[in-house]
């Protein structure tokens, strides 16, 4: 099961990575419900459940008006407001007059979501209004661990339409087909570069032992006198015949002396 829910933070990462542009260190506005349920569940800090699900370093984020309804929470939130107290507190324009968190947040969300904020809370209406932005990224906590919202079929038909718009012919390649007397063809996903993949590379020549020459130079200093001791070649007439000795003939015995 935890297998599966990695996989699915995965999918929802890449989706806000592509589609609206979120990077690491990835910021995450904090509510002060979401640290008491952490707190509650004993899942240790805020900072490493989060950024072991997006997979990234994460920059933790909250606001006055999260602060001070913790404040009047009581004592039951009091280490919920410790933590939160810890974090980066964003300027809202809400400081003489505080409003609720879900309100400060949005204020702070927008439609576009220009500044890419993930929301980790566990009101469910403000994760329903951020499900309906384009851009909106909202976490939860459970007792089975933190879990990133699902791209919703909204957001999914936003981010194709995004991508129709983006193959249209540009106005540069238009006033060239007019000028050519063709038709403006869409652009299609071919037409993008194609970046080459590096495959692997081979080993370093500088370690790679050298092969040895020894065999070679002694196979070829022992051929000469293999050749030089080898039999004299015989003709193919003369491979029956069997060669006769040939034999000196013997020096005259001296004569024999004679006395007188």
């Amino acid at each position: 099961m935890r297998r599966k829910k990695h996989k699915h933070a995965r999918r929802a990462v890449r989706f806000f990575k592509v589609t609206s542009g979120f990077r690491p260190p990835f910021k995450v506005i904090v509510d002060g419900n979401f640290v008491h349920a952490l707190t509650q569940q004993r899942m240790g800090e805020p900072s490493e459940a989060l950024q072991k699900l997006v997979g990234g370093p994460v920059k933790l984020s909250t606001t006055p008006c999260i602060l001070t309804e913790l404040r009047t929470l009581g004592s039951d939130f009091s280490q919920a407001y410790q933590t939160s107290k810890r974090m980066l507190k964003l300027t809202c324009q809400h400081q003489s007059n505080p409003v609720p968190p879900a309100d400060c947040i949005m204020s702070l969300i927008g439609e576009s979501n220009a500044e890419h904020f993930f929301v980790a809370s566990q009101d469910m209406q403000l994760r329903g209004k951020l499900q309906k932005l384009p851009a909106g990224a909202s976490i939860f906590a459970t007792v089975n661990g933190v879990h990133l919202e699902a791209p919703s079929a909204e957001q999914k038909l936003a981010a194709g339409q995004v991508e129709k718009e983006h193959m249209k012919p540009t106005e540069r390649d238009a006033a060239a087909s007019a000028e050519a007397g063709l038709a403006p063809r869409p652009r299609r996903a071919s037409d993008k570069p194609i970046t080459k993949r590096k495959g692997p590379k081979g080993p370093n020549p500088l370690s790679v032992k050298k092969k040895s020459t020894k065999h070679k130079a002694s196979s070829g200093s022992q051929a000469p006198l293999a050749s030089a001791t080898a039999a004299p070649a015989v003709n193919d007439g003369q491979a029956g015949k069997a060669r006769r000795p040939r034999r000196r003939p013997k020096a005259d015995a001296p004569a024999p002396a004679v006395t007188a």
